[in-house]
């Protein structure tokens, strides 16, 4: 059988082209029962999903695997958005730089490879990611006197530092880190590095702007509510996949990372355009992300990925299971 083509070349695609997609099927359904069998459906796997170019990177265990959680449906056309989280001045050059916490990293140097990426990679949409605080944030040490411990708290406010880890008397109970002030809205520390590209037609997405709730991951507060705004907005725009950057890896953007992949986006954490705060804690986010079936890669990967010419049979599972929950065009 040749392999079948695609329809990336073919004017005026959409997802809800039923002809296209019919043809589609008919390549592959080779006895002509109107169903795929598990032999046709590895053999449309071998062709749809590659790498650098080369396909049949599908073993059969992993097209059985899809088929059985697709159930005769197909997988979702693809669609990128690269989220940029928080290169802003205060984790660069301010009162929490990057360069003064344990991992010594320099925060800058993440600015010209997502520049690159933006000039090399033609994503959907951009979302660019900023701690925008009000000067009374529960985040803040010098705030700790505003509010109450729980019981639980092993660290007691008498007793608290800087970076410490405490649990305000409130619910859900919630680990909170103790930090600089940082990101004030209004003041230079918040705004974006000044070398940082800014894309048209960009999305910019603030969050702890709630002087009660941390958030670290953009998609998610630290209670688990879900920032619905910015996920209709994906979903408008019929995102399957997220391409996350910026600062900081064992934070804010692992954070969002595992967000990204929870609500059944196909995930990618470009490592080389992040910096973390602490090297134990992003080998534990990492693990973490891995578990959860993101993909963590390199700047140098992420054109292949954007333009399909390398399609992980892992995020063809997650594409499956997307469908099969009946997703329709994006994740939730």
């Amino acid at each position: 059988m040749a392999p079948w083509k695609g329809f990336g070349s073919v004017a005026g695609y959409s997802p809800q082209n039923t002809e296209l997609k019919e043809a589609c099927f008919n390549h592959f359904d080779g006895d002509r029962d109107g169903s795929l069998n598990e032999d046709e459906f590895h053999s449309l796997c071998c062709d749809l999903f590659t790498i650098d170019g080369t396909g049949h990177v599908v073993s059969k265990s992993e097209s059985l695997a899809m088929m059985k959680v697709l159930g005769g449906k197909e997988i979702l056309t693809p669609k990128a958005a690269l989220i940029v989280v928080d290169v802003q001045n205060d984790f660069i050059d301010g009162t929490l730089a990057l360069r003064n916490c344990p991992a010594s990293q320099e925060g800058a140097d993440v600015v010209p490879v997502i520049n690159q990426l933006l000039d090399f990679v033609q994503f959907d949409v951009v979302v660019y990611t900023k701690d925008l605080h009000p000067p009374n944030h529960m985040s803040f040490y010098d705030n700790l006197h505003l509010r109450r411990l729980h019981p639980s708290s092993k660290v007691k406010a008498e007793d608290a530092r800087m970076l410490d880890t405490v649990v305000f008397d409130r619910m859900p109970l919630v680990d909170q880190t103790l930090w600089p002030v940082h990101c004030i809205e209004g003041t230079y520390g918040a705004e974006f590095h000044p070398d940082l590209k800014i894309v048209d037609n960009h999305i910019i997405a603030p969050k702890g702007t709630d002087p009660e709730i941390e958030s670290y991951s953009v998609l998610m507060d630290n209670t688990k509510q879900v920032n619905k705004e910015l996920v209709a907005e994906l979903r408008q725009r019929a995102i399957t996949d997220v391409y996350v950057c910026g600062l900081a890896y064992d934070l804010c953007a692992g954070s969002t990372a595992m967000d990204a992949q929870s609500l059944g986006y196909r995930t990618m954490v470009v490592e080389d355009a992040t910096r973390c705060v602490c090297h134990e804690k992003t080998r534990a986010m990492e693990q973490g992300l891995l578990n959860a079936g993101c993909l963590v890669g390199k700047a140098s990967e992420v054109p292949a990925m954007v333009s399909m010419q390398t399609r992980p049979p892992r995020w063809g599972l997650v594409a499956a299971l997307n469908v099969a929950a009946k997703l329709g065009t994006g994740p939730l």
